[in-house]
């Protein structure tokens, strides 16, 4: 299963990220299937430490989830996850999820990877948009971030 959520509204991303994770961490209490990689830190190995990754067996048999983030900013590894998405066939795989994040608007990312975005984006993905709010919609985002903390404005 592959889950992709993009936009420019980087705080938004990273929250429906987390969401993600958060529901993931409740299901799967030990967490030994979770795995986070972000290609704009130097520990990261690249795509061949993702690729033995998916591949590994659990021994506990969970589900995987594979958090991947900022990989169209990196070229070179970002060419290889389709070969990877398409001979390991991970979209239609129920136990491995991929969680694919990226702080860029669709025309960005486009202009990055057209391959990637366009295997990320497919209709069959879970993906999500975000772009920043405005107007009634800002407004009543900031009221129930308030609610959330226990306020009222």
């Amino acid at each position: 299963m592959i889950i992709f959520i993009y936009g420019s509204d980087g705080y938004r991303v990273k929250e429906n990220a987390d969401s993600v994770i958060d529901a993931y961490r409740k299901k799967h209490k030990n967490g030994m299937g979770y795995y986070r990689f972000d290609f704009t830190s130097p520990t990261c190995k690249g795509v061949e430490e993702v690729s033995n990754t998916v591949k590994s067996v659990s021994f506990f048999d969970e589900v995987k989830l594979i958090v991947i983030k900022n990989i169209f900013g990196n070229r070179i590894h970002s060419q290889n996850i389709p070969p990877l998405i398409k001979d390991l066939d991970l979209a239609a795989v129920k136990d491995t999820v991929l969680l694919f994040t990226e702080n860029k608007v669709k025309k960005d990312l486009q202009k990055e990877n057209k391959d990637l975005f366009s295997i990320l984006s497919n209709k069959n993905n879970l993906v999500k948009e975000i772009e920043p709010l405005s107007g009634v919609r800002l407004s009543n985002w900031v009221r129930s971030k308030f609610k959330e903390s226990g306020h009222d404005i």
